[in-house]
């Protein structure tokens, strides 16, 4: 596995708004599919996921401090079981590249893969009850 991080905003929407991905990218305030613009803050990192050179997915990265930062992983359909493979190795390389020592998720309760994939790499830390708007339904999110 190898990373490597981006700026580039279009590159960063077309994975985003992908229809496998798409659904789960964010809340019902992203606004509709086709309007979405990522945030591409400096202080976010986009880092692409290859598998030799084939591209198989996202990590963004973002600091809550110096030293605790909150991942999101959107890996393409065909990858998803390799996900505690490139999870683990996406963690590897945010900490060799940056101050990190702590990375949490915050990840909705109707996403069970992304639930069952942290709960194989991380160690849960609880639930935020009803902190997540999707489809006119509040939901918890797994921490």
């Amino acid at each position: 596995m190898t990373f490597e991080r981006t700026g580039d905003a279009k590159l960063v929407q077309s994975i985003l708004t992908l229809p496998d991905i798409w659904p789960h990218a964010g809340d019902d305030f992203a606004g509709p599919r086709e309007d979405f613009i990522p945030n591409m803050d400096a202080r976010i990192w986009y880092v692409l996921v290859f598998d030799g050179n084939r591209l198989v997915g996202m990590a963004c990265f973002v600091p809550r401090s110096e030293v605790r930062w909150e991942v999101h992983l959107s890996l393409f359909r065909v990858r998803r079981p390799k996900g505690d493979e490139i999870l683990r190795a996406a963690f590897a390389w945010l900490f060799s590249h940056t101050a990190a020592e702590r990375i949490v998720a915050e990840i909705p309760a109707s996403n069970r893969l992304a639930v069952r994939l942290a709960e194989r790499v991380m160690v849960p830390m609880g639930t935020d009850e009803r902190a997540f708007m999707k489809r006119g339904i509040l939901q918890d999110l797994k921490l």
